[in-house]
């Protein structure tokens, strides 16, 4: 769990009281805390699934984050997992002149974050990356 390090982070309710929500979190990490294939196999391994070998065997979709290509990772846990989440959606954003990679990350129950997908998605392509320092 890197919500210490997160810059943002913000819950998102399920419908009902009760229903559980979905945590969104903006955490920017520089290439020295380990690089990008460590951590989806941390997230691959949250939701139950087999861990990779290269970054080019996880499915990514791409979009766009202040006019810079970014990619989407969709995880979902197997129906018999027991796993720490249900479904976690991350946003990479490398930002080469900067040394680092934002992640964009929604973790929590498989309804909550299917539900929210489109609006976070939407979120994450409406920053903006300003100031001195690109952030």
């Amino acid at each position: 769990d890197n919500s210490g390090m997160a810059m943002a982070l913000f819950d998102v309710p399920g419908e009902s009281e009760g229903s559980g929500t979905a945590r969104v979190s903006v955490t920017p990490l520089t290439s020295k805390a380990g690089g990008i294939l460590p951590n989806i196999n941390r997230w691959r391994n949250q939701v139950g699934l087999e861990l990779i070998k290269t970054i080019e065997e996880q499915p990514m979709t791409g979009v766009q984050v202040d006019q810079s290509p970014a990619g989407l990772i969709d995880l979902a846990s197997p129906q018999d997992a027991s796993a720490k989440f249900d479904r976690i959606l991350v946003v990479l954003v490398p930002r080469v002149q900067e040394d680092r990679t934002w992640f964009f990350k929604m973790t929590g129950p498989g309804d909550i974050v299917t539900r929210h997908k489109q609006s976070f998605v939407a979120f994450v392509e409406s920053v903006r990356f300003g100031g001195p320092s690109g952030e």
